[in-house]
Order: structure tokens, then sequence, then C-alpha cells
């Protein structure tokens, strides 16, 4: 995985847990405990839902960043994976270097 700590420190600065419409969708980053993020982009439903499109749950260990879990509601079939076997790792990876870039378009947009 490409190091995408100066990536995610401009998402930092721009977006938060309040998420924003920026043309094609809502995006967030949700800070949580113990160095765990949630980066998603998400659609909004007919009642007030949400859908995830995708949202990647990730942590920060020793200035690296390890996605563990996403999801993608509009997947056709959804998608659910975890980074249990390399494979996934490798797929979960891929996955945060196109979201980070999505989320650094906006910004420069």
């Amino acid at each position: 995985m490409r190091n995408n700590m100066k990536k995610f420190s401009q998402i930092k600065k721009n977006f938060s847990e309040n998420r924003r419409f920026l043309g094609d969708g809502y995006y967030r980053l949700v800070t949580g405990e113990f160095n765990d993020y949630e980066l998603e982009i998400a659609t909004a439903g007919f009642c007030g839902d949400f859908s995830y499109h995708p949202k990647i749950k990730f942590r920060i260990i020793d200035d690296e960043i390890q996605p563990y879990f996403l999801i993608d509601q509009l997947a056709n079939p959804m998608i659910t994976m975890d980074a249990s076997t390399t494979e996934n790792l490798i797929y979960l990876e891929e996955a945060l270097d196109q979201l980070f870039d999505k989320f650094i378009e906006k910004i420069e947009k």
C-alpha cells in the first residue's frame, strides 16, 4: 500500500463527522478511539437513511495505515469484507487508496 499519511492528513483537515454533500455523495470522516477511523461516501435513502458506497474502517499504527473492514451497500452484490486473508487485505488496501484519491479530488476542486 502506498504511504497515504500525507493524503490522510489533508483529509483529516478538511472532513469531519458531519456529512458534506459534494455532488456525487455525502463525504465523511469519523474519528474513533485508539487511532481508528472510518472514511465513507454515502448516498441518501428515501427515509433519511444512508447507504455506504463505500465505507472503510482503518487504524493507524506507527504511522502506517491499516485498513481492516469495508462495506459497500450499493455494489451488486453488496460487499462486506474484513482483513482476514492476504487477498482481502490487498483488496482493502487498493480500495482505501482509491477512496483517499476521491476525497483528495474533492478537496482540490
